[in-house]
């Protein structure tokens, strides 16, 4: 009889899988740093610069209707240095061009024609100034962020590597064995995981709703109190905002109006900066506001530069958009909380019907036949596992792919948006692990379904037990080795802390080998006879104490994510005679 105790052991992810990940996490992390910290670095080395007076000759907006940014802040100034006279026309680096018409008028306000300024000139090449350094004085903190997921990555790829050296170890005999028990932490505190994970989504969608629904809306209140103005369009057209997998419209309105004998610009039709889709009602709008016709404008009197045509529109996005993502946030942290309390009352009423008989195992799809016969498959629940990753990688990835499109176009045009590069890496590193997670669930779908039979009654302590099993012809093609095992567990439930939580001790007290074989024919189909020893445990179902076997089955597929299945089974108390 070939038996012994070992420790649990749990199918791990591919040595490649976790390098991969490791290493897509921390180059991630690396890309982002790199991002901030030469931006800043840039910024620095422009603050260092000598300055020189310098004076404004021409400062405007010019518009070029045809451009996606089609405004742009043109300002000209000369300046002295070491004898010679050089003429500039850099702002800053984050660029002069934008889509808002009144952002780029405040600046040119700041840099009137005739003003004395001071311009940071490079010293080494006296032709490159600036007016203004865009540096954010604290940006290098925000490597911080980043550099969190670089150690996670090298923390990922370092545990892959130790655990695969650990576990040649183990098997050459060179790790004690060991009792493995559930973290008594995750077990009492992990549903914060699932709070902290749900609150990112609920805190972003709370932001949208009230910076761009809630907000928006307030602004559009404001506004219905602020001078009607009669204003006539420059232009009026719908622009197009291409994605990876939509387009969406915007309507762009420039026109002009009047306020106490000064001409203004404005080229805000509501509230809102989003386009979305449906180009027909978008087009109909622009055709109402075709150019050179007149409409009426609300102007803030306090500052008359401030204008809209439509104060109502635009908001409706935020509402929607920001509550779906709050919505799911909030919904998850609920289910995480409301996880957590029927877990405790589950463990507190453990067992249920088993309380009358803690001998019965819990309910499974065996199917059982007239003479006692038992069949059981090993593959259950795999296309669910599928469902589940791809939905989530796909919800996850979609929703995170409209920021990675604004932070695209603002890359494209040399006008980096560092806050919001910063702010999407952790949405992007999950992003991926959702993507492996569900790849290696579509390729477990391709492993070999097990099925095996045995007479109930005979899987009995001290009883001699035939285990039958098969796999498909064909499918055992992948595997390098299988290992059948019947397994026995042990579980004892306790109060874990000050807040009544509960953690669960496990112990695996019987791993009694069924196959290991090499052998393709031997992986198709076969069956061994063991003999359970009278001094082991049968099954038992209590509330606080249970004792669980299993049958599992682990194939090596070499590149690939190994195979892992197991089901349970009930092993019956020895019979009286015995």
């Amino acid at each position: 009889m070939n038996f012994r105790v070992r420790n649990n052991q749990k199918s791990q992810p591919p040595l490649i899988v976790l390098l991969l990940f490791g290493a897509v996490f921390a180059g991630m992390g690396c890309l982002f740093c790199y991002l901030i910290v030469s931006s800043e670095l840039k910024d620095a080395e422009i603050k260092k610069w000598p300055q020189a007076q310098a004076e404004v000759s021409q400062s405007q907006v010019k518009v070029r209707a045809k451009q996606d940014k089609p405004f742009e802040l043109v300002v000209k100034y000369q300046y002295d240095w070491d004898g010679e006279s050089y003429e500039g026309d850099n702002v800053s680096r984050s660029g002069q061009k934008d889509k808002d018409y009144t952002k780029l008028w405040l600046m040119s306000r700041e840099f009137p024609a005739g003003a004395k300024v001071l311009a940071y000139v490079n010293p080494e090449d006296p032709a490159e100034a600036y007016l203004q350094s865009d540096g954010m004085g604290g940006t290098l903190l925000f490597v911080l962020l980043p550099l969190i997921f670089v150690v996670i990555g090298v923390g990922i790829m370092w545990a892959g590597i130790s655990a695969r050296a650990n576990a040649k170890r183990e098997a050459a005999g060179e790790l004690p064995v060991s009792t493995q028990q559930k973290s008594k932490f995750m077990n009492k505190h992990g549903w914060l995981f699932g709070v902290l994970f749900g609150s990112v989504f609920f805190f972003i969608g709370l932001g949208v709703f009230y910076g761009v629904g809630l907000k928006g809306w307030q602004q559009g209140v404001a506004a219905k109190s602020w001078q009607e103005t009669p204003c006539r369009v420059i232009w009026s057209k719908v622009r197009t905002h291409s994605g990876d997998d939509s387009t969406t419209y915007s309507v762009d309105v420039f026109y002009r109006y009047q306020w106490d004998g000064q001409s203004y610009r404005s080229n805000r039709y509501d509230f809102s900066s989003s386009s979305s889709s449906g180009y027909d009602a978008k087009r109909a709008l622009a055709d109402r506001y075709k150019k050179g016709s007149e409409h009426t404008c609300l102007v803030n009197p306090a500052e008359p530069w401030i204008s809209v045509i439509d104060p109502d529109g635009g908001h409706w996005f935020g509402f929607i958009f920001g509550g779906i993502f709050a919505l799911v946030g909030g919904g998850v942290m609920i289910a995480s909380v409301a996880a957590k309390a029927k877990s405790r009352r589950q463990n507190k009423a453990d067992g249920g019907s088993k309380a009358g008989n803690p001998y019965l195992a819990k309910s499974s799809s065996a199917a059982v036949s007239a003479s006692g016969l038992v069949e059981q498959q090993l593959s259950k629940g795999r296309w669910g596992k599928v469902i589940g990753a791809c939905f989530l990688a796909l919800f996850w990835n979609g929703i995170v792919s409209v920021f990675l499109k604004i932070l695209y176009d603002s890359w494209v045009a040399d006008n980096l948006e560092i806050f919001l590069a910063v702010f999407l890496i952790p949405f992007v590193c999950v992003g991926i692990g959702f993507i492996f997670a569900a790849v290696l669930t579509i390729i477990e779908l391709g492993h070999p379904k097990l099925l095996v039979s045995y007479l109930a009654e005979d899987l009995a302590l001290g009883e001699k037990v035939t285990i039958a099993w098969k796999i498909p012809a064909g499918s055992a093609g992948r595997l390098k080795r299988m290992q059948i095992h019947l397994r026995g567990e042990e579980r004892e439930s306790y109060e874990g802390g000050r807040d009544n939580g509960t953690a669960v001790a496990t112990e695996i007290f019987a791993w009694l080998p069924l196959l290991d074989t090499q052998r393709e024919i031997e992986m198709i189909n076969g069956k061994a006879t063991i003999e359970l020893p009278l001094d082991l445990m049968h099954s038992w179902h209590g509330e606080e104490h249970s004792v669980i076997w299993s049958i599992e089955v682990s194939g090596e597929i070499g590149f690939f994510p190994n195979m892992h299945d197991e089901c349970e089974v009930e092993v019956l108390a020895p019979r009286i005679e015995k």
